[in-house]
């Protein structure tokens, strides 16, 4: 939402042992300030890391942008992530607060964001990263899939006919854990490891990529859609298919497009 009165919070993350271990770690986070622009958010970390020497604790910040004088309390402008050493780590692309209408607002675009560009993606597919999860807990997990890509979001909006806006939480990577659970951080929760990895762990993460699991997402869409049909008393237009009786991902885009217009959906999530 394009705001003219908004803070800015600076946070710092720290690691709960001196020396975490992979798969996961705790972390804690500290809030340093808030403050009226960016750039005095900017000045106050790069000052915080002249002065508090707990380098060796620190794993990153992170700026989270608020407005000011509204109803939405949680939802941010904008969210930012650095590297110990204060390097921009990565930015998000979309607002999470909505206007009065609805209508979720890009970031740092004049016009509606369908996608993240190739040159703002910093993972690719394969790729082993460290995941920031609440601000408490980070875990080593591989990429599955990178954010949509504009072309993709297109390509997939011609196909489907049907209207759909990406949310702030669409702008994100799907990742799996050294347990195997697929989940889908942010762009600006998503950080490069910084100790090193076992081959065990390394191997056993590589191993999700050839996973026979991929159209998971789309499938885990279904029991969402099939929630929003029951609260709106459309149940009885649920056609009979169960997650097991999909045998392609084409055969799951058939379905979910069918159940979009079933429904009169206003959008499709995608993930």
């Amino acid at each position: 939402m394009t705001t003219e009165s908004s803070i800015f919070k600076l946070i710092e993350i720290e690691y709960c042992d001196e020396k975490p271990q992979y798969p996961e770690f705790e972390v804690y986070s500290e809030t340093i300030g808030y403050f009226s622009c960016l750039e005095k958010a900017v000045d106050k970390m790069n000052w915080y890391l002249r002065c508090k020497s707990s380098e060796y604790k620190r794993f990153g910040f992170l700026i989270k942008e608020y407005a000011l004088d509204g109803e939405w309390i949680l939802p941010t402008e904008s969210r930012r992530s650095y590297l110990p050493d204060g390097t921009l780590l990565d930015e998000n692309l979309l607002s999470e607060t909505p206007n009065e209408d609805f209508p979720f607002e890009t970031f740092l675009y004049s016009e509606p964001f369908f996608g993240r560009p190739a040159d703002r993606v910093r993972f690719q597919k394969g790729d082993i990263v460290e995941v920031l999860r609440y601000d408490t807990t980070v875990s080593l997990e591989i990429i599955t899939h990178v954010p949509w890509s504009p072309e993709e979001v297109d390509a997939k909006r011609k196909k489907s006919n049907i209207r759909f806006t990406l949310y702030s939480e669409d702008d994100c990577y799907r990742t799996r854990s050294h347990e195997g659970n697929t989940s889908y951080p942010e762009a600006v929760y998503v950080f490069p490891p910084r100790f090193p990895v076992s081959d065990e762990l390394r191997k056993k993460l590589e191993g999700y990529l050839s996973d026979n699991r991929k159209n998971t997402p789309k499938v885990a869409f279904i029991d969402e859609m099939k929630e929003m049909a029951r609260v709106e008393g459309q149940q009885d237009n649920i056609p009979d298919n169960t997650c097991s009786s999909f045998r392609s991902r084409e055969e799951v885009e058939e379905f979910l497009d069918d159940l979009c217009k079933k429904l009169d959906l206003r959008y499709e999530r995608i993930t």
